[in-house]
């Protein structure tokens, strides 16, 4: 559980994000981390620049760890307040893929709900030729 820290550039967007990736990929980071991203000089952060801080937390998520900022005034404050909902959200769990017995049990419910309609259709079918 050790803390990873990065500095981010003095302007966080399309371009700076790379080496702002390239530098969160080189810590290694494992299970129970924190990448600590330091926006202490970044002075201006557009779009592209909150897409990659996504971009971090999502990669901090996916080997175990977490993203965590500090340092951020003026501009970059506002649009981290703005751009933070969607850091939070990148950090849920996303649901697992559903396993063989659940396919199975979800193919057989909706074979039952046909032939359900199916007989419904037969029914209703010979009652009116009959009438």
């Amino acid at each position: 559980m050790t803390v990873k820290r990065i500095p981010s550039p003095e302007v966080l967007n399309q371009e700076s994000g790379h080496g702002l990736m390239k530098a969160a990929r080189e810590q290694h980071l494992h299970k129970g981390d924190t990448l600590l991203v330091d926006l202490s000089g970044t002075r201006s952060m557009d779009t592209r620049g909150g897409a990659w801080m996504l971009a971090l937390a999502e990669l901090a998520h996916s080997r175990g760890g977490d993203l965590k900022w500090e340092g951020e005034s003026g501009d970059v404050a506002e649009f981290m307040e703005l751009v933070e909902p969607g850091l939070q959200a990148a950090l849920r769990d996303k649901p697992r893929p559903e396993g063989f017995l659940e396919r199975i049990g979800g193919v057989s419910l909706a074979v039952a709900a046909e032939t359900r309609e199916f007989g419904s259709l037969l029914v209703d079918a010979i009652y009116w030729t009959l009438m």
